[in-house]
């Protein structure tokens, strides 16, 4: 047997005016604004953080390669790619970072003669990776300035 089938009554919608709509547009372009900012400040700190850690990977990369080859910090004379800290540390961190040392120390390949800085064992020396880091919204990067994302390590020298 078949059931009857019931019917619904229609739920009337109020009647808006073109004058509310016209209201709810101008709110939501005057939130606009504040809720962009809001999202993309969101997004810029996340980046932030994602760029810190990378460069605390870069940081640690460059520091165990100049803690067992401290004359070997940047790459020129001798000590070009890989054989030196600051490959090993944009391998880590990607070829954004540039690499600070504490205490710098010249390119010395082979023995070393008349070094002038000897390296002792057991001294500590300090990594600091460095990158530009760029806000995504222009309006921020304006009233805050440009930054620069920064991280050190510091290890004692192995040999």
């Amino acid at each position: 047997m078949r059931r009857p089938v019931r019917h619904h009554p229609v739920v009337a919608r109020p009647e808006t005016s073109a004058r509310s709509r016209g209201l709810a547009l101008v709110e939501f372009a005057i939130l606009l604004p504040f809720l962009s900012v809001l999202v993309f400040g969101v997004i810029d700190v996340g980046r932030a953080l994602s760029a810190w850690n990378e460069a605390k990977g870069a940081a640690r990369g460059a520091a165990f390669y100049a803690s067992t080859a401290p004359y070997r910090q940047q790459s020129t004379g001798a000590c070009t790619d890989p054989n030196n800290a600051s490959f090993h540390g944009r391998a880590e961190g990607g070829n954004e970072f540039t690499f600070e040392f504490s205490p710098t120390l010249p390119c010395k390949s082979g023995a070393l003669t008349d070094p002038e800085r000897v390296a002792v064992a057991g001294e500590t020396m300090t990594v600091t990776a460095v990158r530009d880091f760029e806000l995504l919204t222009p309006m921020m990067e304006g009233i805050l300035g440009p930054f620069e994302i920064r991280s050190s390590v510091t290890v004692r020298v192995t040999k």
